[in-house]
């Protein structure tokens, strides 16, 4: 299970790529897909609340069905200004929630994961993990929030806390000195073109 650092980058990236380079930095849109791509883990409330912290995890939440579930809610919501379902939210919302799943499966999900849901109830197993941090996420031993909270803070996490956030930083340092270069070089007319006679 990947951290909200990685999956917060997943979103931050969806943003990005779903821009043109002409068009100005939206923070709200920005937030929204990185919202999204946490929203599976939001899987853990009704567990903490029932006492059972990892109950619902790794469940149908997890899964492209709910991905695609989620697209097609915010593009009705976001196409009642325009009276027309919108394609672009749908793909972008889309993509923001999924990359949430593609993260957890590559990413040590010990049981699998749904990801066929509500097609198929079968976890797939995990066959391939490209991330592998010190020690395993086990199942949470306690319920409630305190367990809940002891699972993600416990010492075999600071390892994973410590990388993510490296390797995050360093992502988002690569997006701004592009973004700096590319300002640096962009070709400008020359001004005797843009002289009127």
């Amino acid at each position: 299970m990947s951290l909200p650092i990685f999956h917060s980058l997943a979103g931050y990236s969806i943003y990005r790529l779903s821009r043109s380079s002409q068009e100005e930095q939206d923070w709200k849109l920005a937030l929204y897909c990185i919202l999204l791509a946490n929203a599976a883990d939001f899987d853990f409330v009704p567990g903490i609340l029932l006492g059972n912290a990892a109950r619902f995890h790794h469940g149908g939440m997890h899964s492209f069905g709910a991905a695609m579930i989620c697209g097609v809610i915010a593009g009705m919501v976001f196409g009642m200004w325009k009276k027309k379902f919108s394609s672009k939210v749908f793909l972008v919302s889309s993509c923001a929630y999924a990359s949430h799943i593609v993260l957890d499966y590559f990413n040590d999900a010990h049981n699998g994961l749904p990801v066929f849901w509500p097609l198929s109830a079968v976890k797939l197993p995990v066959t391939l993990t490209v991330f592998q941090w010190a020690g395993r996420w086990e199942p949470l031993a306690g319920s409630g929030f305190g367990a809940f909270w002891d699972y993600l803070s416990n010492a075999s996490r600071l390892e994973q806390w410590g990388a993510e956030i490296l390797f995050v930083s360093l992502i988002l340092l690569g997006f701004s000195a592009h973004a700096r270069f590319k300002k640096r070089i962009s070709i400008k007319e020359p001004a005797f073109l843009l002289k009127k006679d």
